[in-house]
């Protein structure tokens, strides 16, 4: 059975997916401040609406940007806009109420993605030493319903998520660490490089190899596919 998918809008991206993000699950993508997260979120947004669906877009971190919108699509921004359910929750309980109207807003609403950028903002600011048994439990149950809300509408959602510095392993890990690991069928990172070089590698994927990766360029236009492979010496 042929698995159906959204294109991010970003080529060398969408090469690596196999034609984009599949339409049937939770992909997670994580990285440090300023890799171009929101831009991806914001570009594969303008995607769905190419395709003649609404996007839900939960802003969790004032990241959403008309000015980068008019700098990525080649459409007026005010039809867009038009096309994109706008949420802006400044509390965890309020992105929780909000993750759990998204099944009645599919359902009057012809969506065709579901952004949370960031899934974690809201999650970090309420943790503290006596509620973190209470808040993961609260975060993984977002993640059910979302999870379960994809599969049952066949509409894809795109989350982002920070990282910290794993001192003890090496290398980095997410701020949600296993919670998120084991709801996305879909693990791509996104490491920062000076000049607008990016690199995006496949951590996980329930149909494609792990660990391959391609170079990308964050440009006024968004993330594109640079013409030519790129050094970072």
């Amino acid at each position: 059975m042929k698995v159906e998918r959204l294109s991010t809008g970003c080529k060398a991206l969408d090469d690596m997916l196999g034609g984009g993000i599949e339409k049937d699950t939770l992909t997670n993508v994580y990285g440090p401040p300023g890799c171009g997260k929101t831009t991806l979120c914001l570009q594969t947004a303008v995607s769905c609406i190419e395709e003649d669906k609404k996007v839900v877009f939960i802003d969790t971190e004032g990241g959403f940007s008309r000015e980068r919108l008019d700098q990525i699509s080649s459409d007026d921004s005010e039809g867009i806009l038009d096309e994109i359910i706008l949420i802006e929750p400044d509390a965890f309980e309020k992105q929780k109420e909000n993750v759990e109207r998204l099944d009645k807003i599919c359902e009057k609403k012809d969506v065709g993605l579901i952004v949370l950028d960031s899934l974690v903002t809201l999650y970090r600011l309420e943790l503290n030493d006596g509620n973190t048994r209470k808040i993961n439990s609260m975060l993984a149950k977002q993640l059910s319903k979302l999870s379960n809300l994809s599969r049952k509408r066949e509409i894809p959602v795109l989350i982002t998520n920070q990282i910290y510095s794993d001192i003890e392993n090496g290398g980095v890990e997410l701020v949600s660490r296993d919670i998120a690991k084991y709801q996305s069928k879909c693990l791509i990172e996104m490491k920062k490089f000076e000049k607008g070089k990016r690199i995006m590698i496949m951590r996980k994927h329930r149909s494609k190899p792990e660990g391959k990766e391609v170079q990308i360029l964050i440009t006024e236009n968004g993330l594109e596919k640079p013409d030519k492979s790129f050094s970072f010496l």
